[in-house]
């Protein structure tokens, strides 16, 4: 579970959250006393890329799933699709999308009643992976508070076509029959979901100038930690054979590893070791964070089990 936002958990929304976190307990304890102050809560301003970008969160519904692959690809903007009915359009030109979105409604494709968007703008950059930024991470939110039938900033997009004559509406109401007959035939034989071969169990602890993370996993896993650190992403230790990592083990089935001087650890449990280029690493270091490499891990190799640790600021 991540803690909310230091410079707030001060207020009386995140009192549960406190008597439940150590660290955000003992950061109020420290600004009581007056060790801290709240300014020590903000970030450098340089600490991440001040630039922003805003994006349309579009969603079908179940009904109009089907048709969100084809607009996914009916136009040459930047876009992240976050999951199987929702995708992140960049809005830097709203025109375009506007006659994607139109094309799509006046067709059905899906029709308006199927869909819904809100119009997010936050600091963020497009990369190689997509959006990296906290657009993502709030954009399912957002969208739950929006009616479907409404797409924010594009109020003239058509709720229905013109109706159809009598022949035309027999055959459509045939071929609407055939595909609910292939759409339940494709959601019966669809195959399961990837579930990540080697689940590992982590815990973190902030001390000693560092990240402690006590883990457990099978025999048969590869290990790999990336760490943040300065804002780099680098990684630390590769279990190139699936004993390499005895050499951090317990004694009692578990194992056991501290890295200092870092601002963040990510542990990845898999099948065989996981082994990113330098350039990927670089890029992601120069426009995002840690977390972000983990929605990369998490979305492109789900057979892969991650853990992920960000220091508190108030961790000695």
């Amino acid at each position: 579970e991540y803690c909310p936002k230091t410079i707030i958990i001060g207020d009386d929304l995140h009192a549960e959250h406190r008597r439940h976190c150590v660290r955000c307990d003992r950061v109020i304890s420290l600004l009581k006393q007056e060790v801290l102050s709240p300014d020590d809560l903000v970030p450098p301003m340089n600490y991440r890329p001040l630039q922003e970008v805003s994006v349309l969160a579009w969603q079908s519904s179940l009904s109009g799933i089907l048709h969100r692959r084809r607009l996914e690809h009916s136009n040459n903007l930047n876009k992240t699709v976050l999951s199987a009915d929702t995708i992140l359009f960049d809005l830097a030109d709203p025109e375009m999308l506007a006659n994607t979105l139109h094309d799509a409604a006046s067709k059905g494709q899906p029709a308006l009643t199927q869909m819904r968007g809100v119009q997010i703008t936050d600091v963020g950059a497009w990369s190689s992976l997509g959006l990296i930024g906290p657009i993502p991470n709030h954009a399912p939110n957002l969208l739950e508070a929006i009616a479907f039938g409404q797409v924010q900033g594009f109020d003239n997009l058509p709720s229905v076509a013109k109706r159809p004559t009598s022949a035309k509406r027999l055959l459509l109401l045939l071929v609407t029959a055939l595909l609910v007959a292939a759409t339940i035939g494709l959601y019966t034989n669809q195959p399961e979901p990837t579930l990540p071969t080697f689940p590992i169990s982590a815990q973190f602890t902030g001390g000693g100038g560092g990240i402690w993370i006590d883990f457990g996993v099978h025999d048969d896993a590869f290990i790999t930690f990336f760490v943040e650190q300065n804002g780099q992403i680098i990684q630390k230790f590769n279990s190139q054979y699936t004993n390499s990592k005895d050499l951090i083990a317990t004694g009692d089935g578990r194992y056991r590893l501290h890295l200092k001087d870092i601002d963040a650890l990510l542990a990845i449990s898999g099948d065989e070791p996981f082994t990113p280029n330098t350039e990927l690493l670089s890029d992601i270091s120069s426009t995002g964070s840690l977390e972000d490499f983990k929605r990369w891990v998490t979305n492109g190799h789900p057979r892969y089990d991650v853990a992920i640790h960000r220091k508190n600021d108030a961790t000695p």
